[in-house]
């Protein structure tokens, strides 16, 4: 089986999460045995080093089978999912590999001012730009669309802010790294 790698965030602690085989996972380096099988749509028993606990989940994304090498994987951005165990709600952030090496190229490149560079993640082709100089931004709105391995790649604000530049134009070949937009921070 190859090895599944991700980062939960639930508030502000992050665990390093890998699945390399069935029935064991490692958090934060600490080897875990579980069991994850599915009740009904959204409700898990999930055993835990012995423990049983259901879980369900709602309002992001849902196992759709019983086995937790199955659950989907995020592609170029984070999955938010809303667990409840023993009646407490958490709000988990999961990234994978290729998630946060996308955040970690949009956030590169920020001078210690307000500005923020967005660069590309990635080499490959300007699909189209959804914003213009000038434009206010919300987080998480779309930037750029760049197309690399034949897939479309949205590339999103972090942060709200105002557009003060657009470097890049649809239909142009982009190198890793290259300046797309930058943006002032409100």
């Amino acid at each position: 089986m190859r090895q599944k790698v991700f980062k939960a965030t639930i508030g502000s602690k992050s665990f390093d999460i890998r699945l390399d085989s069935p029935g064991s996972i490692h958090v934060d380096g600490h080897l875990i045995a579980y069991d994850l099988s599915l009740i009904e749509p959204g409700a898990y028993s999930l055993i835990l080093n012995g423990k049983v606990h259901t879980v369900y989940t709602s309002g992001g994304t849902t196992c759709p089978t019983k086995s937790a090498e199955s659950i989907p994987r995020p592609e170029t951005r984070a999955r938010e999912i809303r667990l409840t165990i023993l009646g407490r709600e958490y709000n988990v952030t999961v990234d994978d590999p290729r998630s946060l090496l996308l955040r970690s190229y949009l956030s590169k490149g920020e001078p210690p001012s307000a500005t923020v560079a967005v660069r590309a993640p990635m080499p490959g082709l300007i699909v189209r730009i959804e914003v213009q100089a000038g434009q206010s931004i919300q987080p998480g709105q779309g930037l750029v669309v760049l197309e690399a391995m034949k897939m479309e790649n949205e590339i999103k604000a972090l942060t709200a802010g105002r557009v003060s530049d657009v470097h890049a134009s649809p239909g142009k070949a982009v190198e890793k790294g290259e300046l797309l937009v930058s943006l002032t921070q409100d």
